[in-house]
């Protein structure tokens, strides 16, 4: 009979690097409890859309989905942010701080060979803080833990998601033209041609899949206030499904499909008003470097499109802040091309590397929106960051 093969990418750990990683385990935990974040488990296994919501779909790949004995569509988790925020939704009656703090396997599939695909990982999050004291706080924790366990050298890249949102709120683009673009970012460095056929993309795509319905739609609303075209499209959306009961419009609530309607409708998604939003954000992302540098160079592009300063100097106040609290050991670059995996950050997103190795070991940043797309009445602040402690063993010990 032949041997059972072992699970791509669910590798053994051997005594001693178990050893060693049950020690940092135990000092992350002591770390984040000396802070005042309280330890909590989270099943590490739950409902499937729980984690769908949170990416927008994006992670469905990578999942590991099936229906348990009862039918239900379950997913070994692939993160734990959005259990945790969900455990706070389920416990909090009225939105007050809480700062909380995990550790265990995630499991994310990969085509890639000698890719790990159950990895530990640990991390915190404050909720229902907000303010540049709680972002200090967070980017400080998770970069003076690095400096605790022994690195010598490594790298907090920075940048603030709140300039990319201002310039799109600037150009007035829709809540979906504006959402597909923040999870799109990584196109910008791909030249002026993707930039172009992007913004293109956004700009064809039809309301009804009819642009003469689309036209006759505009004309209805064009001369009405926001409340009269909100009950013309409700009316219309009652027609195009047969009921305006909740479940015909899926997931959205009746409110989301109206804003989105209205949005495009209105033709603020116009090709020329897109292309230069992309044009300037554009230019927004090129910019990378030391903090004095970075930060230079933002104030002269925001100041040549006539925008105020002041998001500007809320940042330069945070990393000047965190440049003062934490170890020469970490060099700080801001890069406002810096993308992360999904469209849900909304304000400071960070990464830590290990310059020896050049290997990312985590990352976090701000994430308002999560509460509401959980189902949350109104938006919770929120900030946290997360290490892959399989990934931190290995640059530390210098075993690959």
């Amino acid at each position: 009979m032949d041997p059972v093969k072992p699970s791509s990418g669910m590798g053994n750990l051997p005594d001693i690097r178990f050893e060693e990683k049950q020690t940092i385990l135990q000092q992350f935990n002591s770390f984040m409890n000396a802070a005042s974040y309280t330890n909590i488990e989270v099943p590490i296994m739950d409902n499937t859309e729980l984690f769908l919501k949170k990416s927008d779909g994006q992670l469905a790949p990578q999942m590991y989905s099936f229906r348990d004995p009862l039918g239900q569509q379950v997913s070994l988790r692939p993160e734990i942010t959005t259990q945790v925020m969900n455990y706070y939704l389920g416990e909090a009656t009225e939105i007050t701080e809480h700062r909380y703090q995990y550790q265990g396997p995630v499991f994310r599939f990969s085509e890639t060979r000698n890719t790990q695909t159950q990895f530990t990982q640990m991390g915190a999050e404050y909720i229902g803080g907000s303010g540049p004291d709680v972002d200090i706080e967070i980017l400080e924790l998770a970069i003076k833990f690095l400096g605790n366990i022994g690195f010598d050298s490594y790298q907090c890249t920075m940048a603030d998601l709140n300039l990319v949102h201002y310039i799109i709120d600037n150009f007035g683009l829709s809540i979906k033209a504006k959402n597909k673009i923040v999870e799109n970012i990584q196109i910008f460095k791909q030249g002026s041609a993707t930039i172009h056929k992007f913004g293109e993309q956004l700009s064809s795509t039809t309301v009804t899949g009819d642009s003469s319905k689309d036209s006759y739609l505009s004309s209805a609303i064009k001369d009405l206030s926001e409340g009269q075209a909100r009950q013309v499209l409700s009316g219309f959306l009652g027609w195009v499904n047969g009921s305006i009961e909740e479940g015909s419009l899926g997931r959205r609530s009746h409110e989301d499909v109206v804003s989105r309607l209205i949005d495009k409708l209105r033709n603020t998604d116009s090709l020329e008003n897109i292309q230069k939003c992309l044009s300037v954000i554009g230019n927004l992302i090129k910019i990378k470097g030391s903090p004095d540098e970075a930060i230079t160079k933002a104030r002269a592009l925001f100041s040549d499109q006539a925008y105020p300063l002041d998001l500007i100097d809320q940042f330069q106040g945070t990393i000047n802040e965190l440049n003062n609290r934490v170890s020469k050991k970490c060099e700080l670059i801001i890069d406002f091309g810096l993308v992360k995996d999904f469209g849900y950050y909304n304000g400071i997103i960070f990464e830590l590397t290990d310059l020896a190795t050049n290997q990312l070991m985590g990352g976090g940043g701000r994430y308002d929106g999560l509460a509401k797309t959980l189902g949350a009445e109104r938006d919770v602040k929120a900030l946290g960051f997360a290490f892959d402690l399989d990934k931190v063993l290995q640059n530390r010990t210098g075993i690959a």
